[in-house]
Order: structure tokens, then C-alpha cells, then sequence
């Protein structure tokens, strides 16, 4: 009984080879699978790396893209357009006070800068309203014409400009805060003889020829307050 008992115990050890073997087996799948897991995740570790730079390059390499400024060019209705064309009345009969009190009866003269054959008119308001009713219209025995300024800026007309005059007339002032005296202030630096003031217009006379010449280079255009003022020659 003693020796069945140790060969039996003598045999158990063999009997377990093969779970030692399966155990050996193992570790050497663990470690043959942890081959496999590290392989696996370098090459992870690869790609996530390539795919990581992969955006890097495209976005270094791709030119940025130029945006094509859009288009302001389209042509302005009649409805924005203030400037207005006159030309066909009387040189020598029509002066400017003349067409303000005409433009004013359809709407609100801003600005007028007058030559001696044409002048350019600004309306405030009543400029389509303007063009419908003056341009073919009998204006001091001659036809009026009348049509929208076109284009950028005022044209220049060589050979029509109004002889200069010692009487300058100044238009586009504020007549609720205008008098006489603010004439006069504008004019400083100048010497004037006389000034005629409405309610929409002003006549000044300068003492000298050179006076009125000067004046109209330095003042027209300039600001009194809030508004752009007109002096050109009567």
C-alpha cells in the first residue's frame, strides 16, 4: 500500500507536466501576445502619428485662398443721384440766382456751381422731379436741358467759363442762422463794399477785381457751420 501510494504521488508530478507545459505555453503566448500587442501598438502609435501630420502638411502646403473682392461698381439709380446738368439758357441773361429760383420751385438747391453756357445744380431734394419737368422747358425765351451728372466727379468744359465780376454770388448758407454779419465773418480777409442778403442767396461786392477772383479760389466750397457754400461770379 506504501509503495502504490508513492508511485502514485511519484506520478502526480508527471501528471502535471502537462499543465505546466500548458502554463509554459501560456507565458509564452502572454509574451509572444505581448509582442504582437507592442507591435500593434506601434504601429498604432504610427498611424496616429502620420494621420496627426498628415493635416499638419496639407495645411502648410495649401496656398490660402484669395478671396475676389466683390463688385461696387453698379450705376446709381436717379433716385441717388442729386447732380444735375443744366445747360441752353441765356449767357448773358441768365445768372445764377436766376436757376435757383426756378430748381427751387420743384424741390431744394444745395449746391450750383455756374459757368457761362452750362451749370452744375445739387439738389438737397426734387432732382427726378427736376429733370420731368425743366429739361425741354422754355426757360427766359431759350430751351432748357436737363439731365442727371453721369459718371464720377464734374466734367471740365474748356473755353465756357463766366468772366469774373467784382460781385460774387453766394448760395447754400443756412438762412435760419445766417445774417449779415456771418456774411461778412466769412469773407474776412477780404475787402468787401457791400453785401446783399436773402433769404436763400447773397450778393457780395468786393472792392477790386483781384478781391473777387481771390475769394472765389479760397471760399468756394468752404464750410459755414454745417453747409458746403457756393461763391462764383454773378
Amino acid at each position: 500500500f506504501f509503495r502504490l501510494s508513492m508511485s502514485s504521488r511519484s506520478r502526480s508530478p508527471s501528471r502535471s507536466l502537462p499543465r505546466g507545459r500548458s502554463t509554459s505555453g501560456s507565458r509564452d503566448g502572454e509574451e509572444h501576445g505581448g509582442r504582437r500587442f507592442r507591435s500593434r501598438s506601434g504601429s498604432r502609435r504610427n498611424r496616429r502619428s502620420r494621420s496627426r501630420s498628415r493635416p499638419r502638411d496639407r495645411s502648410y502646403s495649401r496656398s490660402p485662398r484669395r478671396l475676389k473682392p466683390r463688385s461696387h461698381s453698379r450705376s446709381p439709380s436717379p433716385e441717388e443721384v442729386r447732380s444735375l446738368y443744366v445747360t441752353g439758357f441765356s449767357p448773358g441773361n441768365t445768372n445764377a440766382r436766376d436757376l435757383v429760383d426756378r430748381f427751387d420751385e420743384v424741390g431744394k438747391v444745395e449746391r450750383i456751381h455756374m459757368k457761362e453756357k452750362f451749370a452744375f445744380i445739387t439738389m438737397k431734394s426734387g432732382a427726378s422731379k427736376a429733370v420731368r419737368e425743366f429739361d425741354g422747358a422754355t426757360f427766359q425765351g431759350k430751351k432748357l436741358r436737363v439731365e442727371f451728372v453721369k459718371g464720377r466727379g464734374v466734367p471740365e468744359h474748356r473755353g465756357e467759363k463766366i468772366p469774373p465780376s467784382k460781385t460774387l454770388f453766394v448760395v447754400n448758407f443756412d438762412p435760419q442762422r445766417t445774417n449779415k454779419a456771418d456774411v461778412e465773418d466769412f469773407f474776412r480777409g477780404f475787402k468787401v463794399r457791400d453785401v446783399e442778403l436773402s433769404d436763400k442767396w447773397a450778393f457780395v461786392t468786393m472792392e477790386t477785381l483781384e478781391d473777387a477772383e481771390d475769394a472765389v479760389k479760397d471760399l468756394d466750397g468752404r464750410w459755414l457751420g454745417d453747409r458746403q457754400i457756393t461763391v462764383t461770379f454773378k
